[in-house]
């Protein structure tokens, strides 16, 4: 014999405000949906008059004669689930509200009682875990503030500091410290303030000679994100995935950041003029026959380069080769005039 149709209808309360409906009202009447319209959920009690229905929460079919929950919202459903299988909310709702199969047994009904306080008292020890376990995470977190001692800044002041700068010196900044050049002023400032804190990349250790980069929006100074942009194969462009975070990246670090002031320090005297460049104004000085313009110390790195390369020179023979060919026959000389006057005696 079948159950009879569940009848009874929750009462509408749309026509009273939401914030003043007490938790039974809440649980039959359901939010606002589009239009105004009202949802309107109904949960029931009731006994499997068969086998084939499943249950919506394990897809499991629902043994004859067995005691299952039913849901249906507005003109959808019902649908079924164990009495084991809780269907959220219904542990939110009094168990007197919950519209019951009249031909059910009083054992039965208690069946269902003990289960839906079951549920309510499993969800309330979860919620009590996940609070301990934030308590837990708090308790192990250093709060203590942070010293701004390390490297010379806190991160609000280092940003601060290159984002007053011109784009051009905070890629000379880049160059001179080996960080990629590309990208907006903003990523330029973060990848400037991070260096000057993490220090310099060398090359990537996986592919041999792709350059490391910091990634500017998913770094902070603790736990930096550092990853390859190379490739194994420029033909196919087979990336290398080199990555590493946290403490396996700030290992990567080798050099300290290098100031411009210090640079401009290295090129010696054969820099000439670019021993003023903290001086505002665009400036010029020439190095090796060549004319070079910079701005708030705007010192092109190649002029480094061409003044180390002069200094090895200049290192491996104080003599120019013309001038030793020139010592070499002023010492021959003495030895071959010798010669000819002792060929004359003869």
């Amino acid at each position: 014999m079948a159950p009879p149709a569940l009848t009874d209808e929750i009462t509408n309360a749309s026509s009273r405000p939401p914030s003043h409906l007490d938790k039974q009202e809440k649980a039959e009447v359901l939010e606002a949906g589009p239009g105004g319209r009202t949802k309107t959920k109904k949960f029931g009690l009731e006994e499997s008059p068969s086998g084939r229905a499943t249950c919506r929460s394990c897809n499991k079919k629902i043994a004859n004669e067995a005691l299952r929950w039913t849901f249906s919202e507005n003109n959808t459903g019902p649908f079924y689930f164990h009495l084991e299988c809780m269907p959220y909310p219904v542990d939110g709702v009094p168990f007197d509200d919950i519209v019951r199969q009249p031909s059910l047994r009083n054992e039965q009904v208690q069946e269902a009682k003990a289960a839906l306080e079951e549920a309510r008292e499993k969800r309330e020890r979860a919620k009590l875990e996940e609070l301990e376990n934030e308590v837990q995470k708090l308790a192990h977190m250093d709060l203590t503030p942070r010293n701004e001692t390390s490297r010379d800044a806190s991160e609000k002041d280092l940003r601060e500091e290159y984002a007053s700068m011109p784009v051009d010196e905070l890629k000379e900044y880049l160059r001179v410290n080996n960080y990629p050049r590309s990208g907006n002023k903003e990523e330029l400032v973060n990848r400037c303030a991070l260096g000057q804190v993490l220090g310099q990349l060398p090359r990537c250790p996986k592919c041999r000679w792709g350059k490391l980069s910091v990634d500017t929006t998913l770094s902070t100074y603790l736990d930096p994100l550092v990853s390859c942009l190379g490739h194994f194969n420029t033909v196919y462009h087979e990336q290398c995935d080199f990555t590493k975070r946290g403490e396996e990246a700030r290992s990567l670090f080798e050099s300290k950041w290098q100031f411009l002031p210090d640079v401009a320090a290295e090129l010696g005297p054969d820099a000439g003029k670019a021993a003023n460049f903290a001086q505002t104004g665009p400036r010029e000085f020439v190095v090796d026959g060549h004319k070079y313009a910079y701005a708030h110390g705007h010192i092109p790195s190649d002029i480094r380069a061409s003044n180390i390369e002069k200094e090895d020179r200049t290192d491996d023979t104080d003599e120019t080769p013309s001038k030793a060919r020139k010592t070499e026959e002023s010492s021959d000389a003495p030895s071959s005039a010798a010669a000819s006057s002792a060929n004359d005696q003869e």
